[in-house]
């Protein structure tokens, strides 16, 4: 029913631009050059453009389903289990901190390097965390997604946000930064209210963990006494001599028994923390090396080592014959993961993390083999929601029907105007899927309209902000469409829950953009 729910919210918006495309009258192509006769998208369009966004975002596409693998591996090794178990046992009694901190961590994350569906390789683990700890889903949804998103929205650095802009605008990096930091903090402080707030209202977190732990010591103290009486009328008939014999066997075997139980459940304990240390060491890794290639370090301190690394080890030759560029050519510095070829480079760190989890762990191959094809199996639905939702802007890319009515908006005035240019980034951002391609599409023509570069600034930061909101709530935002699938929560139920705050974010976003054109 969750999923169908999905389904549809990302079906309405294909059909409302599939009847657009038989109303809007005149065509106009991505560079703003006006057609001669409209297309109407039939039938036929609508399976061929499903068919070639299996080519243009095949990359995404498969990047989801190896998440779904990856999860797959390390529950089959049980290493999952395990680094559940560990982590749950490390927040128990703090829970509310462990909340805060993971909103908080994910967005600062977001902001600096720009990962967006990069972060998705955390979601299965610190959603599941977080519902172990007494959260609902809801909770668990806004301290991943929510949190990645508020990052967004206050990107400072973020390579695949401003590290597109500063290309196309010819920007500094720092520009703006005051707005970009303010839009920050108020929005992690936003969401860290409205969840613990709810979670206040709905008694979740703590209260929830106690009230159950103290169930189970009540029920595991009945289940005692009980037994206690029943064996209690046994002893009695005992004989002294037996009772004796017993005392004295028992006397000499009691401490060297312990001594061997706890020696053994030491051993156990060690074993199942190492085990999940493991697992958490290579998902840090993982993680790591996608948050190094993906935050632009050359904008942020004016040069890239890792760049000027990459550049001499793939240039070292042996014998007249360039070996490292031969194996590793493809793969971009650290630093440089900024456009959507970033996700053939995730998806390989997946198989290798895959590869490390199976010999870590010992297991064969036909059962790690098992888990990644259920794993797999699991992400299918997500993976057909990325399919559906990259389509939107494969529809408009042979069929821009939406951009007459947008550049409508900025023809209306000869001056910049924050009203109007935040609606056309508004309206842009629900059907240009990726930011990547929102940019080049649409913010690579403002050099055009504004020569001025404090105007360009504004928009840089409007555009970035706005998209970032937008992806919040829109049924056509890749990540929320997973996120919402593998967390199990209904999109109208997500929407209810988050829809004040978006509101509030945007009032406050267009009254800084306000303030910043005065300033």
């Amino acid at each position: 029913m969750k999923k169908n729910n999905l389904f549809k919210a990302v079906g309405i918006v294909i059909l409302v631009y599939i009847l657009m495309s038989w109303i809007v009258p005149v065509i106009y192509n991505l560079t703003g050059a006006e057609g001669d006769v409209s297309y109407q998208i039939g039938l036929v369009s609508i399976f061929s453009v499903i068919l070639e966004t299996f080519s243009g975002f095949g990359t995404v596409v498969l990047y989801v389903l190896l998440v779904g693998a990856f999860y797959g591996v390390l529950k089959v090794t049980g290493a999952y289990d395990k680094a559940m178990g560990l982590l749950s046992s490390k927040a128990k009694g703090r829970e509310k901190l462990t909340l805060i901190s993971i909103i908080i961590g994910m967005a600062v994350i977001s902001s600096v390097s720009g990962l967006d569906l990069g972060l998705l390789i955390v979601y299965p683990i610190l959603i599941g965390l977080i519902v172990k700890i007494g959260y609902d889903k809801l909770v668990a949804l806004s301290a991943t997604f929510g949190a990645t998103i508020v990052g967004m929205y206050g990107a400072t650095f973020a390579g695949t946000l401003y590290g597109v802009n500063s290309t196309i605008l010819n920007l500094e990096t720092f520009s703006q930064i005051w707005a970009k930091i303010l839009f920050f903090v108020l929005g992690v402080a936003g969401l860290i209210i409205l969840v613990l707030t709810y979670s206040k209202k709905n008694k979740l977190g703590t209260k929830k963990v106690v009230k159950a732990d103290a169930k189970k010591a009540t029920t595991v103290k009945k289940e005692t006494k009980a037994s206690s009486s029943k064996t209690s009328s046994k002893k009695t008939s005992s004989s002294k001599t037996t009772k004796k014999a017993a005392t004295k066997s028992s006397a000499k075997n009691a401490k060297p028994a312990k001594v061997s139980e706890d020696v053994s459940t030491s051993k156990k304990t060690a074993k199942k923390e190492g085990s999940g240390v493991a697992a958490l060491i290579v998902i840090g890794i993982l993680f790591l090396l996608m948050f190094l290639g993906t935050t632009s370090w050359e904008s942020i301190f004016g040069s890239n080592l890792f760049a000027t690394f990459h550049d001499k080890w793939t240039a070292f030759t042996i014998g007249g014959f360039d070996v490292f560029n031969k194996l590793f050519g493809g793969l971009g510095a650290f630093g440089t993961w900024t456009d959507p070829m970033r996700f053939q480079t995730y998806s390989m760190l997946l198989i290798f993390a895959m590869i490390a989890i199976a010999i870590i762990y010992r297991t064969k191959i036909a059962d790690c083999f098992e888990g990644f094809v259920d794993g797999i199996k699991s992400f299918v639905v997500p993976a057909i929601l990325t399919i559906l939702a990259c389509s939107v802007f494969v529809f408009i890319y042979y069929n821009p029907v939406i951009t007459p009515v947008t550049t409508l908006l900025l023809e209306a005035t000869d001056k910049f105007n924050v009203a109007l240019s935040g609606i056309y980034t508004i309206i842009n951002s629900v059907f240009y899927v990726d930011y990547y391609y929102l940019a080049y599409s649409t913010l690579a023509g403002m050099p055009s309209l504004y020569e001025d570069a404090s105007i360009l600034s504004i928009i840089s930061v409007m555009f970035t902000n706005l998209y970032s909101l937008v992806m919040l709530v829109a049924p056509t935002s890749v990540l929320l469409l997973v996120s919402l699938s593998i967390s199990e929560v209904k999109y109208t139920d997500w929407f209810k829950f988050i829809w004040k705050l978006a509101l509030a974010l945007l009032v406050i976003s267009f009254i800084v953009f306000t303030i910043m054109l005065l300033v």
